[in-house]
């Protein structure tokens, strides 16, 4: 493992916690005053880069990565750089929005260091535009992604993911689906009402988002059954700003 490479982690996780502490602190000051409107922000800020600062995904990449290692010492060293950008781009969180290849870039490098981990038991499918001229709240995909790995298990054992973009008249939708045994019909009916949903922070963090982003009818639309699960977003033209 190159010294400069392991230093990079290294600092993408310091500075990744001190922006977790200066939000907390920016949210204590916010709500204390006037501006409710931009603490929410702030908040949802939060949530998004807590449920990315998972530690076990963090030791598993590693584990994984140094298992690589003996086997093929090049292919290590592009998933630790390819780590090293992941955790990169979660330090961004000063871009509210930003655009949707960007934030589909991060999530294929979750799945890379996922796919290395699981080999063939994690079979992920693209079905994306060349073109997606269009901004989209940051770290808004990597939960739902990180959902389907996790929970989409078939009866085989395998993990499946299917990504698609498809451009509508005002707005990009994006499909995430697994071969899951489906969301649980509680935490549908959480979700829905906007009740805590205890390990599933990650799925309603995202929901509350895209609400206060492009309206209360517009967060997500998610099918579930005993075969799998679809969760469908509306990325709006023309919004620039939460």
């Amino acid at each position: 493992m190159d010294k400069k490479e392991f230093n990079q982690i290294t600092d993408g996780l310091n500075h990744m916690m001190e922006s977790v502490k200066q939000l907390m602190d920016r949210n204590i000051q916010l709500t204390t005053g006037l501006y409710k409107e931009e603490a929410e922000k702030s908040k949802a800020m939060l949530f998004a880069l807590q449920s990315q600062m998972n530690p076990h995904f963090l030791f598993n990449a590693l584990n994984t990565i140094s298992w690589v290692c003996r086997e093929n010492p090049e292919e290590a060293r592009k998933l630790l750089l390819t780590l090293a950008d992941y955790f990169r781009y979660n330090l961004n969180y000063d871009a509210y929005m930003v655009p949707l290849r960007e934030e589909l870039e991060h999530v294929k490098d979750y799945l890379q260091i996922e796919k290395a981990r699981f080999e063939e038991k994690l079979q992920v499918t693209y079905e994306v535009p060349e073109k997606m001229e269009i901004l989209v709240p940051t770290l808004i995909l990597q939960p739902l992604v990180e959902n389907a790995v996790r929970y989409g298990i078939d009866r085989t054992g395998c993990r499946y993911v299917y990504i698609g973009i498809t451009e509508e008249a005002d707005a990009y939708r994006v499909e995430i689906s697994d071969h899951g045994k489906g969301f649980p019909e509680e935490v549908l009916e959480k979700i829905a009402k906007d009740e805590p949903v205890g390990s599933s922070i990650g799925l309603q963090n995202v929901h509350k988002r895209m609400k206060s982003v492009y309206g209360e009818e517009r967060g997500l639309q998610i099918q579930s059954t005993p075969k799998g699960s679809t969760v469908k977003l509306y990325f709006y033209k023309g919004v620039k700003e939460a």
